[in-house]
């Protein structure tokens, strides 16, 4: 018997010996899924019937195809149920089964029969489409199978290399040999077609390339960052290929998992013969050449692997040759050992820009609109990301897909053949299966905490808040060298897409997952410290944590069943309640759902609670109408309740809205009524809080010397209370009375004093509200460059905490400003855009000046009936809001028009605040 009857009689018992053992432990019944994997079993049983006398490079063919299937058969039990996953891969088999069967079948019977009509190109093409199986199988059931595909495909190449073929990885089937000019067009792939936001990385890298001396770069980061891309935009600088000429080598490593595989690989692709020493013939081919540069592409898998130390010491090897330039692109952040790697190129491969990401959007889908940049924030710069769902742009609308992705995350990015470049869940299995990850037993647990906390974490803090995992720093370091996770100054964190894949496919523990809500959740306990004077630490913290503090509460509330309502509800009143205080992020839609989850399980108190933090949120974001709405029924419930503390808070917060919408009458009727409710329940800082509204409800009714009054004596409460952030926000209010009654010098020193004090507290509102009293005092005073930009200072303040009523009232005040300067054309579209502004607010006391505004605009430049219907339009609107000072200014405005006359007004500040 010969060697390779012997080996082909072995091969084919084992199987049928796993196959025995398979069907013993089955019962009686198998599923579809199952019977198909036995009939495909006893199919290559019968194949290797076919092969008994036929050609070596078939009887490889077959003995991979028995290897898989015992594979298959050791790790898919025939006593318990299957997923889609399993079900998708055993069908693979069978239908690559029959491929190779009905092959065999049509070939001659006879020992060393000529390959005819292509045999050897059906044989690659089989093989590759064997090699898919394989990988998918080692995805689904994370199995080291990569070094025994290095071998079978050794095997192969060395078969048919004797016979005029190599292995060509670009088209991954075995070809005749090229000649060398050939080779290297075959060899390099073409440049991206669309290549966004890395022009700088190239071009530093082609410089490294064109320098008289060799260079080492390595091009690491997470999958699907773009790293081949970068890597294919170099090879294709026309400068580089002058210079390299016909030795640029691009090899695909992927799969490799040896040191032996990627020398297979490089020799194959140079045409190299094989022999007994091919990594001797190899180097020595290379260092032959003038100048060579090499580009070994998705090296991550040959280097993460048991065979890591022969790979280092290969890449020390290539490395020492005094004419090579070496480039590898791999997934991870941790570069291989034995290189002296360029300094200039160590860096990870970072996120696209927004501007980045949109023009690759552009260029492959061709359309948008208003919710495309929300779109491709979701998706957090990852180039593979943007471009396959710019793909899907090309059918759908970026709202379309971002109410989808809302649903389907990373599984709406993929193409329709799922592989490692088509899909991006294939792409983080892949990093998610890696040895460096199976090493580290807590590893995929922390991504998974991680996948809840979008600002990313401390390791200190890690250590903690997760007492559970033991090793977190352990832990960390693996997801940062497999690049899931990148360091960004103290802090790890995960992309958005890759968070996203994790949170769905990986949810986070009970017992983890317990932990870091608590120390979340005690954070925002510290909301409560803000007025006093520690507020500025509490702050903060709060706005270093508030992404993942919301992002931990969205996840309590969305995530069944609900287990301690009761600290859930605190920690979102608590930050909620921050937001408000400091115009920092937004809570809404987090109130939003408590608020329905509460209301669902009969919670009626809590749900009134968040209806009530919903109003008061809506009043700090100028949505005067919503806010009153909400705390209508919020009050409504807490009177039901017998809750006359709640009922008192609701009632202040009406009255301080219904202020702001100009409807005084209303407003100083629920703010009395409030301050009554708090003395009957001595709550003094209720009380106070009451008249310090009541005093700038006066001071909106030109009632100066009452607004004063009640103001000071807030201010003086406050003291007592030991309250310096209200405190210093009574100040303020002092300030802008002493301004209107043209006691500047007083506000001034007032304003320098508080400022200081508003700052050191946090209050960032308070402060940008400083600036812009400060400005307004320097224009009254005629002072007007210091006056703008003061104004522009306090407008930047505003817009960088979201206030949109006060950006708004820079604006149109800044417009005034122009029109007494008489530049009436830039004032006049200030005014124009701060009364769109106003208008969108729900604000009618801003749209009536600007109204009024824009008529003295357009009688100075002649256009009467334009001037006469925005005065009469103002004179309306604050006759409609009890302003009879107003209403005075605009028809004395009315008659000097129709006489011919000057409209001006003398007061600057009048017409905008």
């Amino acid at each position: 018997m010969s060697s390779t009857t012997s080996s082909t009689s072995v091969r084919q018992a084992s199987l049928d010996a796993c196959l025995a053992r398979w069907k013993a432990k089955a019962g009686r019944v198998l599923d579809p899924m199952r019977q198909s994997l036995g009939k495909t079993s006893l199919q290559v049983l019968g194949v290797w019937e076919l092969v008994q006398t036929q050609k070596k490079e078939y009887q490889d063919l077959v003995r991979r195809l028995t290897w898989i299937t015992e594979q298959v058969l050791d790790r898919v039990p025939p006593d318990a149920g299957g997923d889609e996953a399993t079900q998708q891969m055993v069908n693979a088999l069978r239908l690559v089964t029959n491929q190779v069967d009905k092959f065999l079948r049509s070939q001659p019977l006879t020992p060393g029969s000529a390959v005819g009509g292509g045999s050897c190109d059906t044989v690659a093409n089989l093989g590759k489409a064997l090699d898919a199986v394989t990988l998918q199988f080692a995805a689904i059931h994370t199995v080291n199978v990569g070094l025994r595909l290095d071998e079978l495909q050794m095997q192969n190449n060395a078969s048919l290399a004797s016979q005029g073929y190599a292995w060509i990885p670009r088209y991954g089937t075995m070809l005749r040999r090229p000649t060398p000019s050939s080779l290297l067009i075959a060899d390099i792939p073409p440049e991206p077609v669309v290549f966004c936001g890395r022009d700088k990385l190239v071009k530093s890298i082609v410089r490294l390339l064109l320098q008289d001396r060799t260079c080492r770069i390595p091009l690491l980061g997470p999958g699907g960052m773009g790293k081949t891309s970068v890597a294919v935009a170099v090879i294709n600088d026309t400068r580089v290929k002058t210079k390299y000429r016909q030795d640029i080598r691009f090899v695909s490593c992927e799969g490799l998992v040896s040191a032996d595989g990627i020398v297979q690989a490089l020799a194959a692709s140079l045409g190299l013969q094989a022999n007994s020493n091919p990594r001797k013939t190899l180097l020595q081919y290379l260092s032959s050449r003038a100048c060579v540069l090499l580009v070994l592409d998705n090296l991550e898998t040959a280097w993460d692997s048991e065979d890591k130390i022969n790979v280092e010491q290969l890449l020390a090897k290539l490395a020492e040759i005094s004419s090579l330039s070496l480039v590898i692109t791999m997934r991870g952040a941790v570069r291989p050992a034995g290189v002296d790697w360029s300094e200039e190129s160590t860096h990870l491969l970072r996120p696209l820009s927004l501007d980045a990401a949109r023009q690759v959007w552009t260029r492959i889908a061709r359309t948008t609109d208003s919710k495309l940049d929300q779109l491709l924030v979701r998706l957090d710069g990852l180039p593979l990301a943007i471009t396959l769902m710019a793909h899907q742009g090309q059918l759908l609308s970026p709202t379309e897909l971002l109410e989808a992705y809302t649903v389907e995350k990373t599984a709406l990015i993929e193409e329709a053949d799922g592989g490692r470049l088509t899909s991006l869940d294939v792409s983080i299995q892949l990093s998610l299966n890696s040895r460096t990850m199976s090493k580290s037993r807590d590893a995929t647990a922390l991504l998974s905490l991680l996948s809840l906390l979008p600002d990313g974490v401390s390791i200190a803090i890690l250590r903690r808040s997760i007492p559970s995992i033991r090793n977190a720093r352990k832990s960390a370091s693996a997801l940062l060298a497999v690049a899931l996770a990148s360091k960004e100054k103290d802090r790890i964190r995960a992309l958005a897409p890759i968070r996203d894949f994790i949170s769905t496919r990986y949810p986070p523990k009970d017992g983890p997952l317990r932990e870091i809500r608590s120390y979340f959740a005690a954070l925002t306990l510290k909301a409560y410290s803000i007025p006093k004077d520690r507020s500025k630490e509490a702050l903060d913290m709060l706005s270093n944590e508030f992404g993942n503090i919301t992002s931990i509460q969205l996840h309590f509330w969305s995530t069944p069943p609900l287990s301690d309502v009761d600290a859930g509800l605190v920690a979102t009143l608590g930050l909620a309640d921050f937001s408000r205080l400091t115009h920092y992020g937004d809570c809404l839609p987090l109130l939003h759902l408590a608020k329905t989850k509460l209301e669902h399980i009969g919670n009626r108190s809590g749900a009134a609670r968040c209806t009530q933090i919903l109003g008061e949120l809506l009043n700090s974001h100028s949505r005067y109408g919503e806010a009153i709405q909400k705390l209508q029924e919020a009050r409504t419930t807490f009177r039901r309740m017998g809750n006359l503390f709640l009922e008192a808070q609701c009632t202040r917060s009406i009255g301080d809205a219904l202020r702001m919408l100009c409807r005084y009458t209303e407003a100083m009727a629920n703010l009395e009524e409030a301050q009554a409710m708090f003395m009957l329940l001595g709550y003094r800082l209720g009380i106070a809080q009451c008249i310090d509204t009541i005093g700038r409800t006066l001071y909106l009714l030109h009632r100066h010397d009452e607004a004063l009054a009640m103001l000071k004596m807030a201010k003086s409460m406050f003291v007592v209370l030991d309250d310096p952030w209200a405190e210093a926000q009574s100040a303020q209010g002092i300030s802008t009375v002493l301004i209107s009654l043209d006691r500047h010098d007083e506000a001034i020193a007032i304003l320098e004093e508080v400022k200081p004090v508003l700052e050191k507290l946090g209050n960032k509102r308070g402060a940008a509200q400083c600036i812009h009293s400060m400005g307004d005092v320097l224009l009254t005073l005629g002072r007007y460059n210091e006056g703008i930009t003061k104004l522009d200072e306090a407008k930047e303040a505003y817009a960088g905490i979201g206030d949109t009523l006060s950006v708004a009232q820079c604006t149109a005040h800044a417009g005034n400003l122009l029109r007494m300067l008489n530049q009436s054309d830039k004032a006049l579209a200030l005014v124009e855009t701060a009364q769109r502004d106003f208008e969108a607010i729900g604000y009618p006391i801003g749209v009536a000046k600007c109204k009024k505004v824009r008529g003295h605009i357009f009688a100075e430049q002649d256009r009467k009936l334009e001037a006469e219907t925005c005065f009469t339009d103002a004179m309306r609107m604050f006759q409609e809001m009890d302003m009879p000072q107003d209403v005075q200014r605009c028809r004395d405005a009315l008659s000097a028009l129709r006489a011919g006359h000057s409209t001006s007004s003398s007061s600057l500040s009048a017409e905008c605040r």
